[in-house]
């Protein structure tokens, strides 16, 4: 949108000048004839970029007309990982849902998720192979960008396979997501702190805080049962904490950094 936004600003300013020009007659100098033919050359530089990005918008992100996929060296993703060909979001009669990234990914992303904080745009989501394993990438133009499923769920279980190496920030699993301003998080932050808590009216309460080592392809579960909240990193038990039980609620991420994000897999499991 910024690019379109300067190209008419720039063609309407060159516009007014070449009007003033030959309104006073001056268009008949050939130096002015020249000049005027090059202040017109960067404007085919912007009307390029503004149809490159336009149409990443459009067959990146319009709903059935394909998807951004590129071709990238990344480590092997781990072998606990799922791999696929295509890809799914799976919810059963039960109400538990997985979703396994595959070729199109990010119209499962637009599909399935909706937004609280940024668009989907501010992401530049797109799908990346590593070997047979397809990833979906999401690189923050702007913080925070907040995104949830579109169901309310009370005690669940969550699974994400993600990595978080080229990431300078903080990335919220969220759970129990009232709004914006009520939910209840697990943050692995770029420094190597896992934190848990509780955000209420936009303050937050913190439940646990502890230390963690890890990189590439990550496993992180997190577990709301009642009061109880545990999170783990690799199988490992990461932080546990205790509070009042939640209201049903839906679960998502929120990115708040820069750099890049890949998950390979989301799953819920309900627990009684």
């Amino acid at each position: 949108a910024d690019w379109a936004l300067w190209t008419v600003w720039y063609f309407g300013i060159y516009a007014l000048a070449r009007i003033a020009l030959h309104w006073y007659k001056m268009m008949n100098k050939f130096s002015l004839r020249i000049l005027a033919f090059s202040i017109a050359l960067p404007g085919l530089f912007l009307l390029f970029q503004t149809g490159d990005h336009g149409a990443k918008m459009v067959y990146g992100y319009g709903a059935g007309t394909g998807q951004l996929i590129e071709q990238q060296d990344t480590e092997k993703v781990s072998t606990d990982s799922l791999q696929q060909s295509n890809s799914t979001f799976t919810v059963n009669d039960n109400g538990n849902w997985s979703w396994e990234i595959g070729p199109n990914g990010v119209s499962t992303l637009l599909s399935k998720f909706q937004w609280l904080e940024g668009a989907p745009q501010d992401l530049q989501p797109s799908v990346v192979k590593s070997g047979d394993n397809y990833l979906i990438q999401l690189t923050p133009e702007s913080s925070p960008n907040f995104f949830t499923v579109r169901n309310a769920l009370l005690n669940v279980q969550v699974d994400y396979y993600l990595d978080l190496s080229n990431f300078d920030g903080e990335v919220e699993l969220v759970n129990h997501v009232q709004d914006s301003q009520n939910y209840d998080f697990v943050t692995l932050s770029s420094e190597g702190t896992i934190t848990q808590g509780r955000v209420i009216g936009g303050e937050t309460n913190i439940f646990g805080e502890e230390s963690y080592s890890a990189s590439g392809i990550l496993f992180v579960r997190t577990v709301v049962n009642g009061t109880h909240f545990r999170a783990y990193i690799n199988k490992e038990m990461a932080v546990h904490g205790h509070g009042d039980a939640p209201e049903a609620g839906k679960v998502g991420l929120r990115l708040n950094g820069s750099g890049t994000v890949f998950i390979d897999s989301i799953s819920l499991t309900q627990l009684n």
